[in-house]
């Protein structure tokens, strides 16, 4: 992808585009069984991440940190009252965190569905009854309608994440027992964002992004991360986020994605096709939709503290 303020050390990789790694059709279009529709028939109808378009942003020349205790990691600095991560729901500003619901509800009964398997484009009973188990543990808020389309997809995704099972957005035996059982959500950071100096620490599993300064929280808010959304051909299929150690290597204010024709306001650069930045389309549409991997954030003034406070160099932990 080409980027409108290119800076010269991205000049040094030519991108196909921003936020889109192109994994083989296998690993990101599981075939779905017999009884199901292909993940990859005719998408639903629904809306295309398509961010509002950028208020002109102006990076800050003085950043300035916030003034939340430090706390020793991303889980602890969630119950901190000035640096608490909001509701990893359909709404990227609500303020309970999702991980805090795990057990299934008694009244849903799943008995005859645990032996299906559910892909993009099915439809029936057992649809209705997992999007009521995600429901439950706070990551779907459409309508219970039977019918699996994309927000009931990146639903499946974020659950599968947050409890540790292959993220293909296929509710499959495992997917299912999960559900049924009412796992509880995985937590713990890894060793590397404890590291000294400045760390972002993305958890795909809690749906958080955390400024850690030497190995202490200054600040985490909820984020999305990639997954079932449109492609170039108009079809959905899954955009995986990239999880690994790495730096940023640059930053740009008015970053633009030529190739999705959507501004990213405060773009922190740390893969090349994957950024953190501002989503309007986050801002509008919360986890009902994805990203096409990169790290998005749902408030203005969030993603320009964390532009102002993260310096070219520090170190970034997906996980």
């Amino acid at each position: 992808m080409s980027h409108r303020r290119a800076v010269a050390l991205v000049a040094l990789v030519p991108l196909f585009a921003a936020c889109a790694t192109q994994p083989p059709d296998a690993a990101v279009a599981p075939s779905a069984p017999a009884v199901v529709s292909s993940p990859l028939a005719a998408p639903q109808v629904e809306a295309e991440e398509f961010p509002e378009p950028m208020p002109s942003p102006t990076a800050s020349p003085t950043p300035s940190a916030t003034t939340a205790t430090p706390k020793p990691s991303p889980s602890s600095a969630k119950t901190s009252p000035t640096a608490k991560a909001t509701k990893a729901s359909a709404s990227p500003t609500a303020t309970k965190s999702a991980a805090a619901k795990s057990a299934a509800p008694a009244s849903v009964d799943a008995s005859a569905c645990t032996g299906s398997s559910l892909a993009l484009n099915a439809k029936g009973d057992c649809v209705t009854v997992a999007q009521k188990l995600l429901a439950a543990v706070d990551l779907f808020s459409a309508s219970a309608n039977g019918t699996f389309g994309q927000s009931t997809a990146n639903a499946v995704l974020n659950y599968q994440r947050s409890r540790g099972i292959s993220d293909n957005a296929i509710i499959g035996p495992e997917t299912w027992a999960a559900l049924t059982s009412g796992k509880a959500a995985q937590g713990g950071a890894p060793a590397a964002c404890s590291a000294s100096g400045v760390v972002l620490c993305a958890s795909q599993g809690d749906r958080t992004l955390t400024l850690m300064r030497d190995g202490q929280a200054v600040k985490t808010i909820n984020v999305r991360f990639g997954g079932m959304t449109k492609d170039d051909n108009g079809k959905l299929r899954i955009f995986p986020t990239v999880s690994g150690k790495y730096s940023v290597y640059a930053k740009d204010a008015k970053a633009f994605s030529d190739r999705w024709e959507s501004s990213m306001p405060y773009s922190i650069k740390f893969n090349p096709n994957m950024y953190v930045h501002y989503s309007g389309d986050f801002a509008k549409r919360g986890y009902a939709g994805s990203s096409h991997g990169c790290i998005n954030v749902g408030s203005m003034s969030d993603a320009k503290w964390f532009f102002d406070n993260t310096p070219v160099g520090a170190k970034v932990v997906v996980y």
